[in-house]
């Protein structure tokens, strides 16, 4: 029982941690039974997406593409698991789009570069979209510890600590570097806007950070983040002009520039975290610490920002679980699948709360409950294909099936500028002696472009005038008006060049190369052959663009869409219990999969997984202490797979883990302490008892009496046995013809069968004296229940197995009245009888006294196996009996009703059925006084060619009786008296 309450306290102080998280791992493998939504779709970044467009990370135009497609087909969430940190640097991309677009179908070789402003363009495709969620990033810290580390002021500025800090906050400085020095470094740290208890934070903060540049930055972040709170314009500018005016104005660009960087990332941080909810239950989640917010443009554009932990460390190579919410800065965070699923059914993230271990959150359909461990960590809920594979849990489409949309749209503008480069290209070559008017040209398309460019609008195509203002549209159509003139003008001078070059044969290669080109640009602008081909080209793509697009929005329309990166290249795998790796994003696909569904595994309580621990102990100390080790190992295995069902079952049904696993340790190690307990107490006395019992009856049987019965039940007692009494008649004489080893190793053959045969029949074989045998049937340490029956039986075969040992000694007859056996049944005291020195397990009493008698008047009779009344009424009608009448012997008052055993029933045939019934009929004579009629009957069962010692007994007893009538003496009832 202590075993199992040590177990149990183990239990709860998380002893059994690996084992519980091997156990979770069997659960979510073989007893999931959560479905995959179908409203979850992944959008994979593989390697062909890599191999067509480039090594990773991509230009964020193709993420504004794809956030743009997605909308346009109707995706209801779009999430986008990646990191937009860090701003791009504005790039030139030219025309040619041979690596990135349909290559066949771009026309043209003019070159137009163009500056790309990647941020822009993907701020206004989460805009438009108006359904984009983007990642936050932050490492994760236990609200236990932290909270005696991190309150007050260390839970306002816990997301600007270092990375490697939160792990690291009881480690001790190595240098030493106090917070005074900050004031001798680059830059002077301003204290006038914290408090003294915030200075004192700060003190124990720099304590733990290891490194100098660790300390910087902490304390630039800290000086930053408190500027932007505390300023009503906190821009960059403002902040620089602050750091300037300090006691260093002379800073240098590179510590500006780090500055820069700083600030910025404090302030789409703290930008990020006003739009999330204010938490309401500190020290309950994680904290997320070295958190980083996308850049605020798209940050402030999206609808929403999830959390994305990037510290594997801390989920312990295996990602089993999560933290579903995070607090940063005093705000809640959900995680991104949380966060996108939340959005899908109406999550209220206003009105979250802490209720009993779990966070609740309200929703259109009900409320989900999240339970949360005191690590503030959920289990997470994995979906399991049948195929055990990841790619196909969920659906899953390639990022290029979507991409090629934009791409094909791309191409079709892309041919359209071709061919105003072509004609861009026909008016320089018109304008060749008079540059000033291409230059015209040149400033005309520009402006119009800037114009275009202004509005958002494409170049490649005529803008819709709605989308213009009034003035704009004017000065579009005047600027249009002009290009237009002098394209059309061009055209006009490349007919009047090839009408003049038509007749001429060239007499030079130049010429030749001039009519040549002439011919060309006729045939381009003129003929309208190049028209032609873009629009047959384009109309190309209008069909491929539509059946994609078609293609996509069935699979697309009204999902909730992650972009996450599933490459092999790419560091962002991880181990689930499920898969031994699988992409990152797969996480919160698994998340928003177990919101949709509102399953979310709950963990058993410390005080249920107390009780399940130590009653499952107690279970197997009671079954092991109440039988044998055999039944203790057999019910140990039971009871582990019963457990082991019972944990599955409980995970299956109701998503809830219950440490099945740790309850089986438990068994186990109280299965263990009773049976080493047992073998050092109870079977050593065990083994004594089977000793001792040994001599009664078989190894066997005394394994089973010793491992069945106590010390208790070999006291004295009152007890009703069948008492067995066997020898062999003139055993003294045939000894002393036979000799010594003779004589044993008949005694020896003689006694093993009888032996054996009694205790097959369940006889407790008390004692041999010489060739006599003395046993009992039904002792109380092992019961019998036809005791009479088989003692009867038992009395037959060992008949039957002397008279077979003749063969054995020729010239000595050992016929079947050479045994004589005497049964009796009734009441004794049996138990341990003798002194200390030798102890005898034997039963005493008038029974044994009529059984010992018996077996003596079987010499009287000549007859082999006598039984009392009750031994016959008590054997059944199995048996052929005859009555031998009463019998009076020495030393007891009453007389006993005595019965020849002579076979059973199913072997007697008729005759020797008939010769019972006869001699029934003699015995019934003689009681009734008919002397002489029971003497005639008599003399005839007894015949020379079939002696039967009874009959001629009594025919002998009939003799005395007629002389005792003649001499005048009374006649009475018959009765035998036995010395």
């Amino acid at each position: 029982m202590l075993t199992a309450i040590a177990c149990g306290l183990a239990g709860l102080g998380g002893l059994f941690g690996p084992i519980d998280r091997y156990e979770q791992n069997l659960h979510f493998r073989h007893f999931n039974s959560l479905p995959a939504d179908d409203r979850i779709v992944l959008i994979d970044i593989d390697d062909y997406a890599l191999e067509r467009i480039g090594t990773w990370p991509w230009p964020r135009r193709y993420h504004a593409d794809l956030i743009r497609t997605l909308s346009d087909l109707g995706a209801g969430q779009i999430a986008m698991d990646i990191a937009f940190v860090d701003p791009a640097t504005p790039r030139v991309e030219h025309a040619d789009l041979s690596r990135f677009g349909e290559v066949e179908d771009v026309l043209g070789d003019r070159r137009d570069d163009r500056i790309i402003y990647d941020d822009k363009e993907l701020a206004v495709a989460i805009r438009e979209a108006e359904n984009v969620y983007l990642a936050m990033l932050f490492d994760v810290v236990s609200p236990t510890p932290i909270s005696s580390y991190f309150h007050g002021f260390g839970s306002e500025y816990l997301p600007l600590l270092p990375a490697g800090m939160g792990v690291r906050y009881g480690e001790a400085s190595t240098d030493n570097i106090g917070f005074h020095k900050i004031a001798k470094d680059e830059l002077t740290f301003n204290t006038s806007f914290l408090t003294p208890s915030q200075l004192a934070e700060i003190h124990s903060f720099c304590k733990f950070l290891p490194r100098r540049d660790q300390l910087l930055e902490f304390a630039s972040r800290i000086e930053a983040w408190s500027f932007i709170e505390r300023m009503p314009n906190p821009t960059w500018k403002a902040y620089e002009e602050y750091l300037r005016s300090r006691t260093n104005p002379r800073l240098s660009d590179t510590v500006i520039e780090r500055q820069r960087v700083r600030y910025r990332r404090s302030y789409a941080l703290w930008s990020a975290l006003q739009r999330c909810t204010s938490a309401a239950f500190p020290r309950r989640m994680c904290y997320g610490y070295n958190a980083a917010a996308p850049l605020e443009s798209l940050s402030t554009e999206c609808k929403g920002l999830g959390g994305v932990v990037y510290d594997r460390d801390r989920l312990e190579g295996v990602v089993r679980e999560a933290p579903f919410v995070v607090e940063v800065g005093n705000h809640f965070v959900p995680t991104l699948g949380l966060l996108a699923a939340g959005e899908s059914v109406g999550a209220d993230w206003n009105r979250i709360r802490w209720v009993g271990g779990a966070i609740e959150i309200p929703t259109d359909d009900g409320v989900w409950r999240i339970p949360v461990s005191k690590e503030g960590l959920s289990l997470i809920h994995w979906h399991v294909p049948e195929t055990g594979k990841w790619s196909d849990s969920f659906r899953h489409i390639p990022v290029m099936r979507v991409l090629r949309i934009p791409l094909m749209e791309r191409a079709i503008s892309a041919n359209k500028r071709a061919y105003r480069l072509r004609l861009g290209r026909l008016v320089e070559l018109r304008h060749e002696q008079t540059y000033a008017s291409y230059v015209d040209y040149a400033r005309l398309v520009r402006q119009r472009n800037v114009l275009l460019q202004e509005a958002d609008l494409p170049v490649e195509r005529h803008p819709d005038p709605a989308t213009l203002d009034v003035q704009d549209t004017a000065r579009y159509e005047k600027l249009t008006g002009a290009i237009d003139a002098m394209e059309y003008e061009a055209i006009e001078w490349v007919e009047y060049q090839y009408n003049q070059w038509k007749g001429i044969e060239p007499q030079t290669p130049a010429e030749a190369g001039l009519k040549r080109q002439y011919e060309e640009l006729h045939r381009d602008f003129v003929d309208g052959a190049l028209q032609i081909k873009v629009e047959e080209s384009n109309a190309n793509l209008r069909a491929r663009l539509m059946q994609a697009k078609d293609e996509m929005r069935a699979l697309l329309n009204g999902k909730l869409c992650f972009v996450g990166y599933v490459a092999t290249a790419g560091a962002d795998m991880i181990s689930t219990p499920v898969y031994n790796n699988v992409p990152g994003v797969m996480v919160h696909a698994n998340i928003a999969n177990t919101a949709f569904a509102n399953r979310f595994v709950d963990r058993a309580n410390n005080w249920v997984t107390f009780v399940f621990l130590t009653s499952s102990g107690f279970v197997i100390a009671l079954l092991a202490s109440w039988r044998g080790p055999v039944f203790g190992l057999l019910s140990l295995i039971l009871i582990v797979f019963g457990l082991y069902a019972i944990g599955g079952g409980m995970f299956r049904q109701f998503d809830l883990h219950l440490p099945a696993w740790s309850a089986s340790t438990t068994v186990l190690c109280s299965w263990a302490v009773v049976t080493l307990h047992r073998q050092a107490t109870e079977e050593r006395a065990k083994r004594r008892m089977r000793k001792a019992l040994s001599q009664y009856t078989s190894p066997a049987i005394a394994r089973r009496i010793a491992g069945s019965v106590h010390d208790s039940h070999f006291a004295a007692q009152d007890a009703d046995v069948t008492c067995f009494f066997c020898d062999l008649y003139g055993f003294t004489g045939m000894s002393e013809k036979l000799g010594a080893k003779p004589t044993k190793q008949l005694l020896n053959n003689y006694l093993r069968a009888v032996s054996d045969l009694l205790i097959e029949h369940g006889a407790m074989v008390n004692k041999f004296v010489g060739d006599g045998v003395f046993a009992f049937f039904d002792a109380p340490i092992w019961p019998c229940e036809d005791r009479a029956r088989c003692a009867c039986e038992s009395a037959l075969r060992i008949r039957e197995r002397v008279a077979a040992l003749t063969q054995f000694w020729p010239g000595h007859d050992l016929s079947v009245h050479r045994v004589r056996i005497g049964l009796s049944t009734g009441p004794v005291f049996i138990g341990d009888y003798g002194s200390d020195a030798k102890l005898d397990y034997t039963c005493i009493g008038d029974t044994v006294n009529v059984g010992a008698r018996l077996e003596t008047a079987n010499k009287t009779f000549g007859s082999s196996i006598l039984v009392d009344a009750r031994t016959k009424n008590e054997a059944g009608r199995s048996f052929l009996f005859r009555p031998l009448g009463q019998l009076s012997v020495r030393g007891r008052n009453q007389t006993i009703e005595a019965y020849e055993l002579i076979g059973r029933v199913e072997d007697a045939d008729e005759k020797m059925v008939n010769r019972v019934q006869r001699f029934c009929e003699a015995m019934e004579m003689l009681r009734e006084g008919d002397v002489a009629g029971s003497q005639k009957v008599l003399e005839k069962l007894d015949l020379p060619s079939h002696p039967d010692p009874v009959a001629r007994f009594f025919f002998e007893q009939a003799e005395r009786l007629i002389s005792d009538l003649q001499d005048g003496k009374e006649s009475g009832p018959v009765v035998i008296h036995i010395e």
